[in-house]
């Protein structure tokens, strides 16, 4: 059971949580949003969302359960009431998030109020209204799926005014209320098929997507090749997913580059998805696309498209340094660490920042500092710590530490065959980066029959984790 101290806290609570997550603007509104009779008329979470909302504005320390529950309650402190009281302004917050997605979603309202003409029989109201919301969409550069879905829910809308009206027309507009239907579908069964194909890549996962063939032969027509998403989706879609998706890939460049039309959340996934896609040929041995991926990653910097609430995700930092070291790019990628710390994510910051200083660090050969510096790596993710396990080998390699190389190989080898989250792929990329670098360390330098037998195996060899290192191993070998 918690000390009483602990209990009494409310800063580890879902509520102050979510608050905090908010921005002023977003709290004064939440402030007026509970004050509204219309959505609360219980005094209590004004008095406790205005004491939070000012100790959050102003940096302060939170008062603990006890001391609030003055301000809330007469008697003596009872902890049921308090979470009561603690639970209710949650609902309310969680309520205003909902309004406020709702609110700013004006085709999605004003389709929800033609409903309620349409159900009320107001029809006199319909058509300023239906008006209306066609122009919002028709101003709405986000050709996403949302639009389509608010495109038929606005046509749907129509078609049933049509036949209250019991019009004699034969304009129903059903053509129009099927296109956007299933448009909206496509885009969204698109999307999460390649998201599919991708953790089928990464991770283990046998998922199926249910009538794919179907939805991929019926997006060939123009009316819906035509969708920027759907073009999009269906070569990421090609590209991951055939024997060879170079072609894919080229396409969806060219589209990226040409198309005005491209929903901001379908960029943002095709630029992750070409990355993704280079980075896997590079596994394989294909180092041209090392510039390919490099110059794609900076676009996506530029573009702010890399960004999530105005955060640079680790795996984008750690990919971009690991690019730039590759490229030979010092200059940039010393700076790169330096200038983009800070948009890391709080809780993320100091381990990634160590992380690829030590790498950075191991390119200019300090290798104490390297070592050093991973000692400070906590390992809560699993490619951190097959990252942070590589380059600690490496170290050790360079440094001529045998011995330790050694065991290190071993314990990680143990550790590639016991971690069931890690996809055969990434098994097999870092199986053999092991083994080259165990052959090489245990190789006679003098014996150059030896190396070049080594070598040959590697040029055969495709899947092979930090390949662009080994080559350069065998370089410095003279093979």
């Amino acid at each position: 059971m918690l000390p009483v101290e602990k209990q009494l806290q409310i800063q580890d609570t879902k509520l102050v949580a979510v608050l905090e997550n908010l921005s002023r603007t977003e709290l004064k509104r939440l402030e007026q949003f509970v004050s509204a009779p219309y959505f609360n008329a219980d005094e209590k979470p004004i008095k406790l969302l205005t004491v939070l909302s000012r100790t959050i504005t102003n940096g302060g320390l939170y008062p603990n359960k006890a001391v609030l529950y003055t301000s809330l309650f007469k008697g003596k402190y009872d902890d049921v009431k308090m979470r009561r009281a603690i639970s209710d302004l949650l609902k309310l917050t969680e309520d205003f998030l909902a309004y406020e997605k709702y609110k700013n979603d004006q085709a999605h309202r004003l389709a929800d109020t033609l409903h309620t003409i349409n159900t009320k029989g107001l029809t006199r109201n319909f058509d300023v209204n239906y008006s209306l919301a066609k122009t919002i969409q028709s101003r709405d550069k986000n050709k996403d799926a949302a639009f389509y879905y608010n495109e038929f829910l606005l046509e749907v809308e129509l078609n049933q005014s049509i036949e209250l009206r019991k019009e004699r027309t034969n304009e129903k507009n059903l053509a129009s209320v099927l296109y956007n239907l299933d448009a909206f579908y496509f885009i969204n069964t698109l999307r999460y098929a390649c998201a599919v194909e991708h953790y089928r890549n990464v991770l283990h996962t046998d998922q199926q997507v249910d009538m794919i063939d179907a939805v991929l032969e019926k997006t060939k027509e123009e009316k819906f090749a035509a969708i920027a998403a759907i073009a999009a989706y269906r070569a990421v879609y090609h590209m991951l997913r055939d024997t060879d998706g170079e072609p894919h890939y080229q396409q969806l460049k060219d589209l990226l580059h040409r198309a005005t039309d491209m929903p901001h959340a379908t960029e943002r996934d095709a630029y992750i998805f070409s990355i993704n896609f280079c980075v896997k040929q590079i596994n394989r041995g294909k180092l041209d696309y090392l510039r390919e991926v490099f110059d794609l990653y900076n676009i996506a910097l530029q573009k702010d498209i890399l960004f999530d609430k105005n955060e640079l995700s680790p795996w984008d930092y750690k990919n971009l340094v690991t690019l730039g070291l590759r490229l030979k790019e010092q200059t940039w990628t010393e700076k790169f660490i330096k200038d983009y710390r800070d948009k890391l994510p709080k809780q993320n910051r100091s381990n990634a920042y160590t992380f690829n200083l030590a790498k950075f660090y191991f390119y200019i050969r300090r290798y104490d500092d390297v070592l050093k510096l991973l000692q400070k790596v906590e390992y809560d993710d699993v490619f951190y710590l097959l990252d942070s396990k590589t380059l600690l080998i490496k170290t050790y390699y360079e440094m001529d530490e045998y011995t330790a190389l050694h065991a290190l190989i071993s314990s990680f080898r143990a550790l590639l065959r016991r971690k069931r989250t890690i996809s055969d792929t990434h098994r097999r990329n870092y199986i053999n980066l092991l083994n080259f670098i165990n052959d090489l360390s245990r190789a006679d330098v003098r014996d150059k029959k030896e190396l070049e037998a080594l070598k040959k195996e590697f040029e055969k060899t495709t899947q092979i984790a930090d390949a662009g290192w080994l080559w350069e191993k065998f370089e410095e070998l003279g093979v």
